[in-house]
């Protein structure tokens, strides 16, 4: 057996590895998976996609045939938290599928990078060790969430395009198109991705044009044309069933900004922490015990003065007595306003950016290793673990991004025009994905909703930081080889 087959051969042995440790947990059926399984179960009843609603139901699709394979949807029954029978069944299998696409993008990446850096056995076995032992796109493959899928199509999906810049590369445009597609898929698995996507794209054709890339016309057309495919699909699915091509409706009654709307207008000023994120948006109302009826449990930044906090005393004590109604939402309104005019830049910068850039290094993301080790929800060995991982990930993604700036200013003084192409373009889109994502977070956390602390939010985008971090850790490595 030659070196590169038993190094593949040992790839192949981690992955089926990885995928039987987390599959070994069971999966968790709560939440918005309960949102997705039921409209798969109303797909199977009716042969048509769910009544759309502000929150998407796409992942839906694909959850349906997975349901199908164990029985009719009356097999089902009523679809609650931690069902048994069907319901389990189905989930464990869309377990399954989730680690086999997460598999296959760390494969994807392998190759990617195996193919770019010199061979040494130190690189491959800190490249094997940073991609396969890495928990981080693991983390929620139990739940019956959109997040995995999404981040596999998504990292697939720009390789394959990245790929078909490449010169001499066999079938550029049957990659551009298939790139296209599952960028697409991930678009219409989590329709904020599209927003990322198209602005990634643009990016790319403009740099490719910079760059005077031959046939550059038929690859974007191919690629937009891979692109928009499931959107439409979707849309016109949308319009078969219900006279209405919108798979998203913006003010339907599920939007929580129309619900309780200066409420969570009045949290999008103050939260920082996850922890006041799952007290006082996760846990708003739900009953009488919540600790957010006293006014003691918000930190005094929730208050503009000591007039609005007894605004808000007399509020939280209507919600309880009463339930949230119009006069409850204008003392809030007031309060939001007062403290949005007493401190602007805690409202508009660093609420919003706190709780973006907090999720990066955040403890969260190990459910799938709890739920292997049977642990409480929050124990500090397996939170340890995850945030060790992440910030390992982070440091070196740092160092190789300073030595990809470097890279790439010598290219420009060498070639006097900027050639970025394959496996150099992939990097520089990986780099703009992780701070466009970011910054979408940050937008999206001034203006929708409760203020958004959901780590799997930017599970698409830790892939890139992964790549990032490979390209340092290959680029250290051999600056140290060359200088010994």
């Amino acid at each position: 057996m030659t070196k590169k087959n038993a190094l593949w051969l040992f790839v192949i042995i981690l992955l089926f590895g990885r995928i039987i440790f987390f599959m070994s947990g069971q999966p968790i059926v709560r939440a918005d998976a309960l949102l997705y399984l039921q409209a798969a179960q109303s797909m199977l009843r009716t042969g048509e996609l769910a009544h759309p609603t502000f929150q998407a139901k796409t992942l839906s699709i694909l959850v349906a045939p997975v349901m199908a394979l164990f029985g009719p949807p009356d097999s089902y029954g009523i679809i609650s938290a931690e069902a048994g029978g069907n319901t389990a069944r189905a989930a464990g299998l869309f377990q399954l599928i989730q680690l086999c696409a997460d598999a296959a993008m760390l494969l994807v990446l392998f190759h990617v990078f195996r193919r770019s850096a010199r061979t040494s056995s130190l690189v491959s076995a800190g490249m094997i060790a940073l991609l396969f032992l890495q928990p981080v796109t693991a983390g929620w493959v139990n739940w019956v969430f959109p997040d995995t899928l999404t981040m596999a199509t998504f990292v697939i999906g720009l390789c394959f395009f990245t790929a078909a810049t490449r010169a001499g590369r066999r079938w550029p445009l049957a990659l551009a198109g298939l790139g296209g597609l599952l960028m697409g898929v991930s678009g219409m698995l989590r329709i904020d991705m599209l927003a990322l996507i198209a602005v990634l794209m643009v990016i790319a054709f403009v740099l490719l044009w910079i760059g005077r890339f031959p046939r550059l016309g038929r690859l974007a057309l191919v690629t937009c044309l891979g692109l928009a495919s499931p959107v439409a699909a979707v849309m016109a699915a949308e319009m078969h069933a219900h006279g209405d091509p919108r798979y998203i409706i913006v003010n339907s009654s599920d939007n929580p900004s129309l619900s309780m709307p200066h409420y969570h207008q009045w949290t999008r000023s103050w939260i920082y922490t996850q922890d006041e994120f799952a007290t006082f948006v996760l846990g708003e109302g739900h009953d009488a015990s919540w600790s957010g009826y006293d006014v003691k449990a918000f930190p005094a930044r929730a208050f503009a003065s000591d007039v609005d906090r007894q605004i808000a005393d007399i509020a939280l004590k209507r919600w309880k007595a009463l339930g949230y109604d119009a006069n409850v939402d204008a003392a809030f309104a007031q309060v939001s306003n007062d403290l949005a005019h007493a401190r602007p830049m805690q409202k508009w910068v660093l609420a919003p950016a706190i709780r973006v850039l907090t999720l990066w290094p955040n403890r969260d993301g190990g459910a799938a290793i709890k739920s292997v080790l049977h642990t409480r929800d929050r124990m500090p060995g397996v939170a340890i673990v995850v945030l060790g991982c992440k910030l390992v990930i982070l440091l070196i993604a740092g160092i190789g991004g300073v030595l990809g700036l470097r890279s790439l200013r010598r290219s420009l003084f060498a070639h006097r025009r900027l050639v970025l192409t394959d496996f150099r373009l992939l990097l520089v889109l990986c780099g703009l994905a992780v701070i466009g994502r970011t910054l979408e977070l940050v937008v999206l956390n001034l203006f929708v909703g409760g203020s958004s602390m959901e780590t799997r939010y930017l599970l698409p985008v830790w892939p890139c930081v992964i790549a990032i971090a490979l390209y340092g850790y290959v680029r250290v490595v051999e600056i140290i080889r060359d200088r010994a």
